[in-house]
């Protein structure tokens, strides 16, 4: 996925995050009651378009809040710890890329309990999950097909 492609989606997410919230989505001047945070699941560079992204979201959707915030490491447990303190802060609406597909779900169902909708962005989380939707592309996965495919395995 480009940087652009990320940021598009990003945005797409984060109007979908603003309705979920009771928002909407047509601009001007009335504030939503949505507060929304992008929290990937670690630092690294595919992330930085969320950063500017988030930004302008909260200027195109009139959000109370929009922030950007990045675990210092690829720990699942740093992200459920800055997931949490965000809610705690008024944050009501959640896009994620799961550190750990499986175990995001724990923090996932404590956000969903709240009915706060989460958005996994970038990357899915492990069925059966509380995450609203997921925008992710499946590269991976046919990857590994044509892989097997070019082998001769029609294994899935």
């Amino acid at each position: 996925m480009t940087r652009r492609a990320l940021a598009r989606s990003l945005a797409i997410a984060t109007m979908l995050v603003v309705a979920a919230c009771g928002g909407t989505t047509s601009g001007g001047a009335a504030k939503t009651n949505a507060a929304v945070a992008i929290v990937p699941g670690g630092p690294h560079p595919y992330f930085e378009p969320m950063r500017q992204a988030i930004v302008d979201a909260k200027t195109d959707f009139s959000l109370t809040k929009g922030t950007f915030e990045v675990p210092t490491d690829w720990k699942q447990d740093l992200q459920n710890q800055l997931l949490t303190s965000l809610a705690a802060q008024g944050y009501d609406g959640f896009g994620i890329f799961p550190t750990d597909g499986n175990a995001a779900n724990g923090i996932v169902t404590q956000l969903a309990a709240k009915n706060y909708p989460v958005i996994a962005v970038g990357g899915c989380i492990a069925e059966p999950t509380k995450t609203t939707f997921c925008i992710a592309n499946q590269r991976r996965r046919h990857a590994d097909h044509d892989h097997r495919h070019r082998q001769g395995r029609t294994d899935r």
